[in-house]
């Protein structure tokens, strides 16, 4: 799970520099559409964290023995 979730990160602070590098903002109208860009991307990517978080632990406890309780008489 937590190299997903790196991954994510990852690529999130990557693709964000490749935009910084790649967008440079001459008047207000850029500025707000690369914050905007930002915004959405920061946005996805923490979903994208939250789900990959719920579906291991999902599938983890599909995988978790019950618990025997044996009761002493």
């Amino acid at each position: 799970l937590a190299e997903v979730l790196w991954a994510l990160v990852l690529t999130k602070e990557h693709l964000r520099e490749c935009i910084g590098t790649s967008m440079l903002a001459d008047s207000a109208l850029e500025l707000h559409r690369e914050q905007e860009i930002y915004r959405l991307i920061g946005r996805f990517f923490d979903r994208a964290v939250c789900y990959a978080a719920e579906a291991y632990d999902r599938e983890a406890s599909l995988h978790r023995e019950d618990p025997v309780v044996t009761i002493a008489r």
